[in-house]
């Protein structure tokens, strides 16, 4: 009984002491918190020169043996990257026409206008230095005025790409394509761009099957230059914008820009001209080169 008592008085002594000293407690912590959360240190400032006097000594003597093995890493690296350079360079020249090689052509931002819109060959010819100055240019009139300026030298450009052909069933087209340069250079323009124009028909008979004709020629829709490579894309690209629909029996005006359909149903001063004529046979030759390739 008197340890029953006595459990009970401890217990009865606990919780007054808990409950009298706890709130007495809890605002010591507070106060304390609140003082430590005032204290400022200062920064810590240490002179490792002073702690570690040999400091670049000892950094010098860990690298010295390291840095003959990362030269020869860094060596290995420079030039396995020089050669994946130089491949992808000759990745980029492989896909390009040649005549867009030069460093003094800038690709334009307008590439599948030119070609589609306003039906330009550029694969093969014309030259490098031409190539460079229908990219520059303004607009679709400027372009036209320089090829109409280097009549000569893009007709001869041609010859020169010509020659080049060797597989027999390319050459016969190229036999008749010669023609049409010497009639272009003689004067007779009209004729050059006849024969042009229907040698242009008869290539593409011959080469290609009936479905692959149609998507070059047909304009249902629009050529697809994402689906060939640079240079196939670039020649039959341009192909395609050369046959722009016109209807005469519908009352389309005959076009002046050089037209497939306009130059065996437009038959004019307003379609055959001379930057005509030189367009058709630079369609002629870009074709002919891609063949053989």
């Amino acid at each position: 009984a008197v340890q029953a008592w006595q459990r009970q008085q401890g217990a009865a002594l606990a919780k007054a002491t808990t409950e009298v000293l706890a709130p007495q407690y809890q605002r010591w912590l507070k106060d304390l918190s609140a003082s430590v959360a005032r204290v400022e240190f200062p920064a810590l400032k240490l002179d490792y020169t002073t702690l570690f006097p040999n400091l670049q000594a000892f950094q010098a003597d860990v690298w010295k043996p390291v840095l003959p093995s990362l030269q020869l890493v860094q060596d290995v690296q420079r030039e396995q990257f020089a050669k994946v350079i130089a491949a992808a360079r000759r990745a980029v020249e492989a896909a390009l026409p040649p005549n867009w090689r030069d460093e003094n052509i800038s690709l334009p931002k307008n590439l599948e206008v030119l070609l589609l819109d306003e039906g330009l060959p550029l694969a093969w010819v014309p030259p490098a230095a031409v190539v460079a100055r229908l990219f520059s240019a303004a607009c679709a009139s400027d372009r036209r005025r320089i090829i109409g300026a280097r009549w000569k030298m893009i007709t001869r450009a041609c010859i020169d790409e010509l020659d080049k052909l060797q597989d027999p069933s390319v050459k016969r087209h190229a036999r008749f394509a010669e023609r049409a340069a010497d009639a272009l250079l003689s004067g007779s323009h009209e004729a050059s761009q006849a024969l042009s124009a229907n040698l242009l028909d008869s290539i593409l008979r011959a080469e290609f099957s009936a479905t692959d004709r149609k998507s070059i020629t047909s304009r249902h829709a629009r050529l697809n230059m994402e689906d060939y490579p640079l240079r196939v894309a670039i020649v039959l690209g341009g192909i395609w914008g050369a046959h722009g629909e016109f209807w005469p029996d519908k009352g389309d005006k005959i076009p002046r820009t050089y037209s497939r359909h306009g130059s065996a149903h437009g038959v004019s001063p307003r379609q055959y001209s001379r930057i005509n004529a030189v367009l058709a046979l630079m369609h002629v030759v870009s074709l002919l080169r891609l063949i053989e390739v």
